[in-house]
């Protein structure tokens, strides 16, 4: 290749035409390639795992805006099939109910049906067993000051605080010597 210079521009090479246009052109590759990655549609799971972090802190006064991001996640099809997430979950909504009994059944009432199905099902199924259902309950008969939210509320967690108080029973049951003797 010639150094001469262009007729046309004089003083331009085609040396310096290549050191300006790779420069210009790596740019516009970057820029594009940047905008697509931002464009992307983020991780479903990492968006479940971020509304439960919004959530998992203990707060009494919890950000609705959080709560109903959560309570939607609940019952979204891509966090419902992460395991992580199930497990979690459950148990924010147990620490809710505690924690933040107002806020929680609030956002949860005014839900649509299914997002309230979703998160009355996962109440079926608690991952931790040390779950405080007599704080729980005192909670929302002391926390929740709207009649009638309270008595959704109580409606909701009254038959799994009840189905705890029998598993109770039973368990005493099985541990008083009568009980141990018929086990043998």
């Amino acid at each position: 290749m010639s150094m001469r210079s262009c007729p046309r521009w004089p003083g331009l090479t085609p040396w310096t035409l290549m050191a300006t246009i790779v420069p210009l052109l790596l740019h516009m590759s970057l820029s594009n390639s940047l905008d697509a990655a931002e464009t992307l549609p983020p991780d479903p799971e990492d968006r479940c795992l971020e509304s439960l972090a919004g959530v998992h802190q203990p707060n009494p006064k919890q950000s609705r805006e959080a709560v109903e991001q959560f309570v939607h996640a609940v019952h979204s099809d891509e966090c419902r099939k992460s395991l992580e997430f199930e497990e979690w979950s459950t148990e924010t909504i147990y620490d809710l109910m505690q924690d933040a009994p107002e806020t929680f059944f609030t956002v949860l009432m005014q839900a649509p049906p299914p997002v309230q199905a979703s998160v009355i099902t996962a109440l079926d199924h608690p991952a931790d067993q040390f779950i405080d259902y007599a704080a729980i309950y005192e909670s929302i008969s002391t926390g929740v000051r709207d009649k009638r939210l309270r008595d959704y509320a109580l409606r909701i967690f009254t038959p799994h605080y009840q189905r705890y108080l029998k598993e109770q029973k039973e368990w005493e049951r099985l541990e008083t010597p009568k009980g141990k003797a018929r086990q043998g």
